[in-house]
């Protein structure tokens, strides 16, 4: 057997066993002292008992009504106390607490139905729970409940999109059938979305009560009972529209096994629909609560380019609440194709007793929402009027003031992002006429003197520290790319980088996960320790609170600090481009600003405990999972640095996070991993981004899935401003010596590469 034909089959074995391992058992018990604990922990052995932290689960608790909310509400619920329910549809015993693939955390949870039992209500349907196919409604007509719930469930996940089907994006005739006539005869009926996205809900969306409680992890199921008796208040919004299928007639492609075109440019989520003209079912930043809110007395004032914007809100329901202040501008059209309005500013209110009022301050920098113009390869604010609305959703708002620029004004000058290079087509232009009566407001009159002039200096430079400088060239290619030597960590979930390097004595042990962290090895399989799963990311951006996102990574680092993981592999803040995503539920919103604040709270948090760090991902445009290592995101470049680079540029520049990781697909027909444009001139001269750079987890050569592309390799990686090949292989390191042998890779780019994972291994083991 040839090595190279030794290689593969080797590497061939540890990949199908770690993608055959099922992360809900384990066959070696772990020692808690000696594996997981670092010697600087204050985390005790007793504060995990049955594999949870109990502070933690009670705080999830005690906020995961932030991430829920009603689509439709009237006055029947709350309710006073437990009572005997009809409880029906899949969900309610079947219940699903986050998505599958990467986002799946192993730990407990109630299903819908354990958790109502456990909050003391009488389940009149156990009979109908039992049976694996279930009968129409018909067989319930006299059955006899206070109260009827219908959840209804649907799952995704990494590796596989959604379909536009009955039971998946789609009702079935049966889910529709038993909703309505639940809807029809029961006074007291709630429709239950434990959903990952987006469900056409047109055909019952009469229905008088509708909760997205979402996936919350963890939780999943106990904040249902403390919703129906009002022991909490759902307080979220929608971070992606939710409307019938027909409305997204406007997108253009999707699923594409080879070239997926982005042919609908900046006009992404409510972009689209309020520059079309479509009313969605559920528009972009809505939610109902059990109470309701004035708002009133706005007044604006500016510092320069920055605008500040003071809100009064009074709750002026019957129950304590939260209600989310959002700020929208309406820019200058001048016929330069621009969205009707964009989202510039957010905060939630701490909870209010009704009649009681606060005072809200919020602020937003005009230049940060600049249309970039191609051509120049700068940001432009285009003389007019830019409106200022404010509300509490998408469609609900008001005009409370404009900006007048009586000039054309230039805030960035940069470098285009692969110069020359055509996408073959032109961006969806619709036509937009602005009619609001901006008489009676207030105005800010800005010129250029308000606005500073962002020049970016491109002669980036790679740090080579001096302490790689007596390393070997073949230890170096090893800090190219993670460690793959050691099975039992792959097996527990965990990856590193290089251990094999005997100068260097730490190394950084990774953990996956979006809802939390991805571990797979239990302390001890008697009480099966589990980490504790977050609420999906999509229900964390419903919240619209960062503080509270701030606190949930602090929970994160918390379970970081007990099993030892020095870098979170998380969050992933990639847009909601279609409905039709399978990882969306990774993923925040359709908005880059709420996309890009959320993750750089979540990292905030983490990053606040010592020696621990996170990593957005994906870098960029993994908006689906069709083909997705060599699929070639097609897009002009404004609809590139407008949409799907915004969220990543304001995480990094709110929180400097420890690493990114790249994604997967081509950009532009070249991989993101490879990509020198987007790395080193975006990245690090653009964004001053400080950390760690690494690929998704492949392995060159491997995973071919045919087609036009080729997928992403060591060589191409290290050439174009990456630092680290993931999770490691017999086959990367290679590759890697023979183009090193072949003069085609220098040392002086391994001590590049090598001297940033240095850096971050150093700066994570302090």
């Amino acid at each position: 057997m040839k090595n190279r034909d030794r290689l593969l089959l080797k590497t061939g074995i540890i990949i199908v066993l770690l993608l055959s391992y099922n992360i809900d058992y384990v066959t070696e018990k772990v020692s808690y002292e000696k594996k997981f604990v670092s010697p600087s922990t204050k985390i005790e052995l007793h504060e995990i008992k049955d594999g949870y932290n109990k502070n933690h689960l009670n705080f999830l608790k005690e906020t995961a009504a932030e991430c829920t909310l009603f689509l439709n509400k009237n006055e029947e619920f709350p309710i006073n106390n437990p009572c005997s329910v009809l409880l029906l549809g899949y969900g309610a015993r079947k219940t699903i607490k986050g998505g599958t693939g990467s986002g799946d955390i192993a730990s407990k949870f109630s299903t819908f139905e354990e958790a109502l039992e456990n909050d003391g209500f009488k389940i009149t349907t156990k009979n109908w729970l039992d049976k694996k196919k279930y009968p129409l409604l018909k067989e319930h007509n006299t059955v006899k409940a206070d109260i009827a719930i219908y959840v209804l469930s649907r799952n995704s996940g990494q590796g596989r999109d959604r379909e536009i089907s009955k039971g998946d994006v789609l009702l079935t005739d049966e889910e529709i059938n038993d909703i309505l006539f639940l809807n029809k005869n029961y006074k007291k009926f709630i429709l239950v979305l434990n959903t990952c996205g987006v469900v056409d809900l047109s055909p019952v969306s009469k229905v008088a009560n509708i909760l997205l409680i979402s996936q919350l992890g963890s939780v999943v199921g106990d904040i249902l009972g403390d919703i129906i008796l009002g022991k909490s208040n759902p307080s979220g919004k929608l971070a992606t529209t939710w409307t019938k299928i027909e409305d997204y007639k406007f997108i253009h492609e999707f699923g594409d096994n080879d070239d997926t075109n982005y042919k609908e440019g900046v006009y992404v989520g409510y972009r689209l629909f309020n520059s079309v003209g479509v009313k969605p079912l559920y528009p972009f930043g809505f939610g109902k609560s059990f109470t309701l809110f004035d708002i009133s007395k706005v007044s604006l004032t500016n510092e320069k380019d920055e605008i500040n914007i003071k809100v009064k809100v009074k709750n002026i329901g019957k129950f304590p609440g939260k209600e989310v202040i959002q700020i929208y501008v309406s820019p200058s059209q001048n016929n330069e194709n621009k969205p009707y309005q964009s989202l510039v500013s957010f905060k939630k209110t701490p909870n209010i007793n009704p009649s009681d009022e606060i005072e809200l301050d919020l602020a937003f920098k005009l230049k940060n929402f600049a249309r970039y113009d191609t051509k120049t390869a700068s940001y432009i604010l285009d003389k007019g009027n830019y409106i200022i609305r404010v509300g509490n959703s998408s469609e609900d708002t008001k005009i409370y003031g404009y900006i007048e620029l009586d000039e054309d004004i230039t805030t960035e000058i940069l470098k285009n992002i692969n110069s020359g290079y055509s996408t073959g087509f032109k961006d969806f232009n619709p036509k937009i006429i602005l009619k609001d009566e901006i008489k009676n407001v207030q105005k800010i009159k800005l010129t250029k003197n308000d606005f500073e002039l962002k020049k970016v200096d491109y002669n980036y430079e790679a740090h080579i520290n001096k302490d790689l400088l007596k390393i070997k060239d073949s230890d170096l290619a090893y800090l190219c790319i993670g460690d793959f030597s050691d099975i039992n960590e792959k097996l527990s979930g965990v990856s590193l980088t290089a251990k094999n390097v005997k100068e260097i004595k730490n190394y950084i042990r990774m953990a996956d996960g979006p809802a939390g962290l991805r571990l797979t090895n239990f302390l001890d399989k008697s009480s099966k320790a589990y980490t504790t799963a977050i609420p999906i990311a999509t229900a964390l951006a419903q919240t619209f609170n960062t503080d509270l996102l701030e606190k949930i990574g602090d929970l994160i680092a918390s379970e970081m600090d007990i099993y030892n993981i020095q870098l979170w592999l998380a969050p992933a803040l990639n847009i909601h481009r279609n409905i039709l995503c399978g990882r969306n539920f990774e993923y925040f919103s359709e908005d880059p600003l709420i996309s890009g604040k959320m993750a750089a709270a979540l990292i905030r948090g983490v990053q606040s405990h010592k020696n621990r760090g996170a990593t957005i991902k994906h870098l960029t445009a993994n908006n689906q999972e069709t083909k997705k290592f060599n699929n070639n995101s097609n897009m002009s470049e404004r609809t590139l640095r407008e949409i799907y680079l915004k969220g990543f540029q304001i995480a990094i520049e709110d929180s400097q996070p420890s690493a990114i990781m790249t994604s997967y697909n081509l950009l532009n027909g070249i991989h993101t991993s490879e990509n020198k444009d987007l790395l080193i001139n975006v990245v690090r001269n653009e964004w001053n981004f400080k950390g760690l750079i690494m690929s998704d987890w492949s392995i060159s050569g491997l995973n071919e899935h045919g087609g036009k592309y080729r997928k992403q390799n060591i060589f191409g990686i290290i050439k174009g401003g990456n630092n680290i090949m993931m999770p490691g292989s017999d086959i990367d390191y290679s590759i890697l010596i023979d183009k090193l042998n072949e003069k085609l890779i220098t040392r002086e780019d391994l001590l590049q590469c090598s001297s940033k994972v240095y850096e971050t291994i150093n700066a994570l083991n302090k």
